[in-house]
């Protein structure tokens, strides 16, 4: 009769090692098919951003918008430095280095949403949604900047348009998030409307104001609805975020109005560190807020209990 030893140990590992080496087989293949489907949705984001500013840079150089309100002159801002040693085409340097802020800002929210989808705690609609936000931050930042430096016109009004879309497309977001579908239709024809509505700008001295109130508006109206719907009204995250991204566009308004007042209350700090160097940290912090707002939602939307109390 044969005898029947113990089974050995290497024997007994053999399946486990095999179904471990398929495990990390497939884990590896569906992170390399997310990140291909991540490139897709960047690719996306990009080009629908790049499409609308180069039809607002190309728009900006006809003749309708001459008689557009701008500012083109020095005297309408309050920093004033008396360093000998600053370039002349450099004369305000915290208003000109602000605005890198907004690229830092975009860049980091779209490598944060790339770590999100890749981890499968974005779905493909909500990493468009934020990749068109995050892209539009990212290339706001030069265009702000060459505003400041060059004070020409048409960069003026460049700088005053592409404001509205950002304030259009938190509705676009929420209506997206609510629903559950991103849809085609409905966003270009509020993606248009934001954009044709800067036509105010030529029909008014205030059409600009008028159709920057419109949108923020619209952007606050939307935020609220959100905290309010049936199953985020519980998420502190969120609402903590939307009151965070709420008091930040009031800063950035009233900061910016507030330039030369603030100027003349105390020249000695808002001569150097202005309010409309003020109001632009406070609108990278709303872009920041809003962003922290929807993952918020995004991680609820994929299980993740966390987004509830998200900071």
């Amino acid at each position: 009769m044969r005898r029947h030893g113990p089974s050995s140990p290497t024997s007994d590992r053999a399946p486990s090692s095999s179904s471990n080496a398929n495990n990390n087989s497939n884990l590896a293949a569906n992170r390399n098919l997310l990140a291909g489907e991540y490139i897709s949705l960047f690719n996306a984001a990009f080009g629908h951003v790049t499409c609308g500013l180069v039809f607002i840079l190309c728009m900006s150089q006809c003749g309708i918008f001459d008689v557009v309100q701008t500012d083109t002159d020095l005297s309408r801002y309050a920093e004033r430095h008396s360093l000998a040693w600053l370039p002349t085409w450099l004369p305000m340097p915290l208003n000109t280095a602000v605005n890198f802020g907004y690229s830092f800002c975009g860049i980091y929210w779209l490598l944060r949403v790339k770590r999100l989808f890749l981890t499968g705690s974005l779905s493909r609609d909500a990493a468009y949604l934020f990749s068109v936000f995050a892209v539009m931050a990212t290339a706001y930042g030069p265009v702000q900047l060459a505003r400041i430096v060059r004070m020409s016109h048409n960069l003026a009004v460049v700088d005053q348009w592409v404001t509205l879309p950002f304030f259009a497309w938190v509705p676009i977001w929420v209506i997206s998030t609510v629903t559950g579908h991103l849809s085609a239709g409905p966003i270009l024809i509020t993606m248009v409307a934001s954009l044709l509505s800067y036509l105010l700008a030529v029909v008014t001295d205030v059409g600009f104001e008028l159709a920057l109130t419109l949108h923020v508006s619209a952007a606050m109206g939307s935020g609220i609805f959100l905290c309010l719907y049936p199953g985020l009204s519980s998420a502190t995250g969120l609402i903590k975020n939307v009151a965070l991204a709420a008091l930040s566009c009031v800063g950035f308004v009233g900061l910016k109005l507030l330039d030369h007042e603030l100027a003349n209350l105390c020249p000695a700090v808002f001569r150097i560190v202005s309010g409309h160097f003020l109001s632009k940290l406070a609108d990278v912090m709303q872009i920041h807020c809003v962003c922290k707002a929807f993952e918020c939602v995004a991680l609820i939307a994929a299980g993740n209990d966390d987004g509830r109390k998200l900071a």
